[in-house]
């Protein structure tokens, strides 16, 4: 029976039926503690009287509310009253995909950017392991402004009890075709009933977007049975014999999603996003003809309904997630924007930054081996950009005088500055990090570093006069000091180990330290704000929090009563934000890092691929038969740590994060593997930090090498197995495996990479590669040169590296412990410039010298980073 009006609910007071939704009734309501309209789904009673699905549903609640993304539906509450088990989520105005639909096919550019808003949904719900299984045009809703929203995440396998193993299962329902998701746009194994994964929703999203391109499914038939037929047994059609203005790229992309095995689709929807990314952002050579492409739209008439799916389950309340220092909490209506391309060129393309009238953008650009400093105008759509600097280092982190007449840039630990028109640029300061400039023009704002560390140092425009202010803690590091619009604060996104977001009133007080304003988001990663703009009000500031694990996102923060609203979330690094002078437009790096592991003859030294893919293969490990080698992937859409047969060929997964129940597992990486080839010890980073564990490679439970110690790092083995030397924040330590006993602290002046062979380790110090008896004694420096990976021959007798020369060129080196001498053996080719925007960032990792000593194994980064930029949506 629906429930009356004024019906109350909790704190919740219901207004108005929408429908029904999934499996329960819809209702519009009023939330009376923060006073605004939600929508509230109530289940039926058979949910709330079993406690096994109450159990579950509130579970699976709570993992799909902690996804907070953009695309997909913002859960704020659930709760009971009476009889009732019901959910509250944000109230969505628009239509439904499938509503959409049912007026024909859609422009092409519409598709395309439907489907990637949605892989990106998806993205964010896999790396939860959460998984749709539903996934249909009839779930998936367009706001207005074309902005997506994934719904009914969940409901599908809550609906009914699908057993533990997680196969599909039919359930009663009056459309003929629903078995734990629509028929029509089911995956084949779950036409079959077997367990799915990630790779069934990217399936789903193929079925979809094949639909939305050409008005009709790719499968169907008379009946159910014939559909699930057609699914197991017929290709799809081909696209171009159905709309024959469709790209080439696109049609490969479909038919990528659309393939019977799961092994042979898309292995992520990270990989899915960025693929329709690049296609729709120009990048790809096809993307040309997307817009020829786009067909008119069809005249019809569209009612736009209030629709809210609270059983849909999406981003959680994001109060219960910020860690801010005692101020309250509402959550305002979001500003709206759309993303747009910039600067898509085929070399990185980072740090962003407005001119003062907001008609020109500079940024860093790769330009033959090197960043340069460049400018370009995005109301002049296609032009070529204006390079300002051709210089043999890394020109950073661009920033403009008020004036715009000049643009300031840091060259290593310098700020440099160049005309905004190009010329010789100048050196200003040396010992420099980061700085900002008043809104007069008339005061530069420095980190600069003297013989008493670092402080923020004044000084005019040109960097002349300067003049000694506030100390800053021991480890303080920023790469962004940012001057408020009405000049009256400056702040810092940094900090001492863990990033934060500081503000400091100016004029500065030598006396006053900053103060910590935004410190971390906990319980999902942890984070840290290490890059921000100013909005023009002063009040709110748009940042980059980045977690431990990598990933990056922007944020829009009121720092007078705080509210933290998402902006920009995707499988991309989205890095370094500039707000334009008006506030309308927020450009910001875009970066994707792909690693694959590299092979190198040590007799012929010839370089071969050795294990790639589309996102991430490192961290390449030797088996002690030479004939293995364990490796991290993401291959399978989340971080594991697998196991390759270089004879035979075959890949599996030897830890995974279903070894791990207890909470999320973000990564597993840097696997070292126990002399006698019978156990693996790896980096797991989760919410609870960064931690090492040892598991048996036949299979079995991991164990935590050292529950004390935080954020462990680089684990080695000792010769005869029985210790592990690692490092835990600066400290060098090592612990015998097994023993449960302390570890035994080494050293106090560790960075990291540590290496054990016959009696010695190696291991990078703060004041360079360092070797030392395997009891801490001894300790000699044997190089300060920039060596990027490195690791003992099998005999102890020489260390091989790899560095990269000032012309930012790789080579092979060899390194006598002895005598510390370096020989060359052999040039690898040009170094990867990294598009984050941190300057130099190793692009090569983890050597690894086989057990006979003929081959080395190695990881490499190819990056790619391009701007975008988000722009208000004006109503």
């Amino acid at each position: 029976m629906p429930l009356p009006t004024g019906t109350r609910l909790g704190p919740y007071e219901v207004l108005s039926p929408l429908g029904a939704g999934g499996m329960g009734e819809v209702y519009r309501a009023r939330d009376t503690r923060l006073d605004r309209d939600v929508a509230i789904k109530v289940l039926p009673t058979s949910v709330a009287a079993d406690p096994g699905r109450r159990t579950r549903f509130e579970r699976e609640a709570r993992a799909i509310a902690a996804l907070s993304h953009p695309n997909v539906l913002a859960v704020f509450d659930t709760g009971t009253h009476a009889d009732h088990l019901y959910v509250v989520t944000e109230l969505l105005e628009g239509e439904t995909l499938g509503e959409r639909l049912r007026g024909g096919a859609l422009p092409v550019r519409s598709a395309i950017d439907y489907a990637a808003q949605m892989a990106r949904g998806l993205a964010a719900a896999h790396e939860k392991q959460v998984i749709h299984r539903d996934l249909k045009p009839d779930n998936v809703f367009l706001l207005a402004d074309g902005h997506v929203k994934i719904l009914d995440f969940g409901l599908a396998k809550l609906g009914e009890d699908a057993g533990s193993s997680g196969a599909t299962r039919l359930h009663n329902s009056t459309d003929p075709g629903t078995v734990l998701g629509t028929v029509g746009y089911m995956s084949p194994e779950q036409v079959r009933g077997q367990s799915v994964d990630e790779r069934s929703d990217i399936f789903s999203v193929g079925v979809v977007l094949f639909e939305m391109l050409t008005g009709t499914r790719p499968f169907s038939g008379v009946s159910a049975a014939d559909t699930m037929s057609a699914i197991l047994n017929e290709d799809p059609p081909e696209l171009p014999s159905l709309h024959n203005k469709l790209p080439p790229a696109l049609d490969r992309i479909v038919r990528h999603c659309l393939e019977k095995r799961p092994g042979e689709r898309f292995q992520s929807a990270q990989d899915l996003a960025f693929a329709l990314q690049t296609l729709s952002s120009g990048s790809s050579p096809s993307a040309a003809s997307v817009s020829e492409a786009s067909p008119p739209p069809t005249r019809r008439i569209r009612t736009l309904r209030t629709l809210a799916i609270a059983g849909c389950l999406g981003a959680l309340v994001l109060a219960s997630l910020i860690g801010w220092r005692a101020r309250a909490w509402t959550t305002p209506a979001p500003a709206v924007y759309r993303t747009v391309p910039l600067a898509v060129e085929t070399a990185a393309e980072t740090t962003p930054a407005w001119s003062p009238d907001g008609k020109i953008l500079a940024y860093s650009a790769e330009a033959g081996g090197y960043y340069q400093i460049f400018t370009r105008r995005p109301d002049q759509r296609g032009g070529s950009p204006a390079q300002l600097t051709t210089l043999t280092r890394d020109a950073l982190f661009p920033f403009w005088h008020p004036s715009g007449e000049r643009i300031y840039f840091f060259l290593q630990n310098s700020l440099w500055t160049v005309g905004a028109a190009g010329g010789e640029p100048q050196r200003l300061v040396e010992r420099v990090s980061a700085a900002t400039i008043s809104p007069d023009g008339t005061t530069l704002v420095l980190l600069k570093w003297d013989e008493k560390g670092g402080a923020l140092w004044t000084a005019s425009s040109d960097g002349a006069n300067p003049i000694r202010g506030p100390q800053m803690p021991p480890g303080f590091a920023t790469r962004t000091i940012k001057f408020s619009p009405d000049g009256r604060k400056i702040g810092l996104g940094g900090g001492s180990g863990k990033s934060e977001l500081w503000l400091a009133d100016y004029p500065l007080s030598v006396s006053r330290f900053p103060t910590e304003v935004i410190v971390y988001i906990p319980p999902t990663e942890a984070s840290g704000v290490t890059w921000f703009d100013w909005m023009p009000d002063g009040r709110h500031v748009v940042l980059q929090f980045v977690s431990e694990v990598g990933s990056s996102s922007l944020w829009l923060a009121d720092l007078a009563s705080p509210h933290l609203i998402p902006l920009a979330h995707s499988e991309l690094l989205q890095t370094a934000p500039s707000v334009d002078p008006k506030g309308d437009r927020i450009a910001y790096a875009a970066a994707a890092l792909n690693w694959d592991v590299l092979e190198i003859d040590l007799n012929s030294l010839a370089v071969t691929p050795l294990v790639t893919g589309a996102l991430y293969d490192g961290w390449p490990n030797w088996l002690p038969s030479g004939e293995q080698i364990a490796y991290s992937t993401t291959r399978s859409g989340r971080s594991e740590i697998w196991m390759r047969s270089l004879r035979e060929g075959w890949n599996r997964p030897v830890v995974t994060p279903d070894d791990f129940p207890d909470e999320p597992t973000r990564l597993l990486v840097q696997p070292a593997v126990a002399p006698n080839g019978r156990a693996i010890a790896y980096q797991r980073v989760s919410p609870s930090g960064m931690h090492l564990f040892v598991s048996p490679l036949a299979g079995g439970k991991p164990v935590r090498l050292d529950p004390s110690a935080p954020r462990q790092d680089s684990a080695s083995w000792s010769p005869d197995g029985n210790w592990i030397v690692f490092v835990s924040r600066g400290s060098l330590k090592k612990v015998r495996v097994g023993s449960g006993a302390a570890p035994i602290l080494v050293r106090n002046d560790a960075s990291g990479d540590t290496r054990w062979s016959r009696g010695k380790i190696l291991y990078r110090a703060r004041s360079g590669l360092t070797v030392i008896n395997e009891d801490g004694t001894e300790p000699r420096v044997l190089s300060t040169e920039r060596l990027l990976s490195y690791d003992w021959a099998p005999d102890g007798s020489r260390i091989f590296a790899i560095r990269e020369t000032d012309q930012r060129r790789l080579e092979l080196v060899t390194l006598d412990p002895k005598d510390s001498q370096i020989q060359q053996l052999a040039e690898l080719g040009p170094a990867t410039v990294s598009p984050e925007p941190i300057g130099h960032r190793d692009t090569v990792r983890s050597l690894r010298i086989s057990p006979d000593g003929k081959r080395a194994a190695f990881a490499y980064l190819h990056p790619h980073s391009d701007i975008w930029m988000l722009e208000r949506v004006k109503h």
